[in-house]
């Protein structure tokens, strides 16, 4: 988990096809702790560094419960939509948010994921191709964590990766690793 975090939120990278075969559990030589390699990084996503620092954006505001947030930095740049479509679209993400309290956001990812692009349909709201992809090799991620360890909560293994993201992008040069 932490490498797929690590290389999406801090490395601006991620793999699009991230399925149980491109994966392989392996040991370094003199080495008793299994490792996990990724295969076939042949369909891949780098997002623009300014769609990065979007999507980091985005991400905290769901983290910080502030769904309208998102649901905005979601819309931004979009010229063809009316201020009611945006208002909306917001609102629903905005509640979505407040339904989540119930669970954490990233242990049901893949479920907001379809509910998010639901709503993007619904106001005609064009989400951003690649967050979409991101989300959608998250959402499989989750899927294999979860069959591997149903206890695992990938919020706990989210937010640390995700805080240091934000600091990395805000404070370049200042955080090395």
């Amino acid at each position: 988990m932490d490498a797929v975090f690590s290389m999406v939120f801090m490395n601006n990278f991620v793999h699009a096809d991230l399925h149980p075969g491109n994966l392989l559990v392996t040991t370094a030589p003199g080495e008793d702790r299994p490792q996990i390699a990724i295969l076939d990084a042949g369909m891949a996503v780098q997002l623009e560094p300014t769609n990065h620092v979007k999507l980091l954006g985005i991400l905290m505001a769901f983290v910080k419960s502030e769904g309208y947030k998102a649901g905005k930095l979601m819309c931004d740049g979009q010229t063809n939509l009316s201020t009611e479509a945006v208002h909306l679209f917001c609102k629903d993400i905005e509640e979505l948010v407040k339904e989540s309290h119930n669970t954490t956001f990233f242990d049901k990812f893949g479920s907001y994921v379809t509910d998010i692009c639901g709503m993007a349909c619904s106001h005609r709201v064009k989400l951003n191709e690649q967050f979409v992809t991101m989300a959608m090799a998250i959402k499989v991620l989750e899927g294999i964590a979860l069959n591997l360890n149903p206890e695992l909560e990938l919020c706990n293994e989210a937010i640390p990766v995700l805080l240091k993201a934000q600091l990395k992008s805000a404070m370049p040069g200042f955080y090395k690793r």
